[in-house]
C-alpha cells in the first residue's frame, strides 16, 4: 500500500484517494439541486468568516515564536529570547499568569544527548532536582524507578517527560 507522509501521518493510496474524492465530489455537485449547494455556500461563508473574527486570534498565539525559532539559528535562540516573546505575546493578548503558569515556567528542564540508559537517566535527573526539593538522591531515585515501573512516561523514542508526586 503506497502511503505519502502529510504532516506527521500517512495517507494510504496517495494520491489516488485524493483523486477519487474529488471526482466523486464533482459528480455529487451535478446532482444537486440549487438549494443544497446555496446551503453549502452560506455555511462555508460562515465557517470563513468565524475563523477570520475568532479562530484566528487564538491559533497564532505562538506563531511568533515559531517563527523566530525557525528563522533563527537553534544555537542562537536563548531562553532568554523565548522568555521575552511570551512576556510580549501574553502582554498582547493580556494573559494573566496564574499558579501552574509560574509552576511550569520555572520547572527544571534538561536536554541531555544521545542514548542514555534508565539508571544513569535517573542519576543525572536525581542530581538536577535533589536542589529543586529537600529529598535525597536515593529516596528520589527510587520514586522514579517505581514511575517507570508503574506506566512509562516516554511520549516518543527521543521524548520523555519524567514526572513525580513529591509531597
Amino acid at each position: 500500500m503506497p502511503a505519502k507522509e502529510l504532516s506527521g501521518s500517512l495517507t494510504p493510496f496517495y494520491p489516488w484517494t485524493q483523486l477519487i474524492s474529488i471526482a466523486l465530489f464533482i459528480f455529487l455537485l451535478c446532482y444537486m439541486e440549487a438549494y443544497a449547494i446555496i446551503i453549502g455556500i452560506g455555511l462555508t461563508l460562515f465557517g470563513m468568516v468565524f475563523y477570520f473574527i475568532y479562530a484566528k486570534k487564538s491559533t497564532s498565539k505562538y506563531a511568533l515564536l515559531h517563527l523566530i525559532e525557525g528563522l533563527t539559528n537553534k544555537k542562537l535562540t536563548s531562553i532568554h529570547l523565548e522568555k521575552e516573546l511570551k512576556d510580549i505575546i501574553h502582554e498582547r493578548d493580556n494573559v494573566v499568569k496564574d499558579d501552574f503558569d509560574n509552576l511550569i515556567e520555572n520547572a527544571p528542564t534538561m536536554g541531555l544527548e544521545g542514548p542514555l540508559e534508565l539508571g544513569e537517566f535517573f542519576h543525572i535527573i536525581t542530581n538536577e532536582l535533589q536542589s529543586h526539593v529537600k529529598i535525597d538522591k536515593n529516596t528520589l531515585f527510587n520514586l522514579f524507578d517505581e514511575r517507570e515501573k508503574n506506566s512509562s512516561t516516554v511520549l516518543l523514542p527521543s521524548i520523555a517527560i519524567q514526572h513525580i508526586v513529591v509531597e
